[in-house]
């Protein structure tokens, strides 16, 4: 069974329009970069699994830049595992 991921970043304000939206997740220490647009709402993803030595979380890397080359990141923690439930 694998589980969706929709992340959205509406809201955002910046006098410096439009804004880019960059997405990524950190596995083991290599970050790979998953969406990037101008849209904030990314479609459905499915992640891969965290690392067990890490509880199964997963670092997700959410950098928001305008034109000029401005950033924010912000950093989350997803824990995606396996479900371990008998049919």
């Amino acid at each position: 069974m694998n589980t969706s991921f929709t992340i959205n970043c509406s809201g955002w304000e910046d006098p410096d329009q439009p804004l880019t939206y960059q997405f990524s997740y950190i596995n083991y220490v290599q970050a790979s970069v998953f969406y990037v647009s101008g849209e904030p709402i990314a479609p459905a993803v499915v992640l891969p699994m965290g690392h067990e030595n890490n509880d199964f979380n997963l670092t997700l890397n959410i950098r928001i830049s305008d034109r000029l080359g401005a950033s924010a990141i912000k950093k989350l923690e997803v824990k995606v595992g396996r479900c371990d439930r008998s049919l």
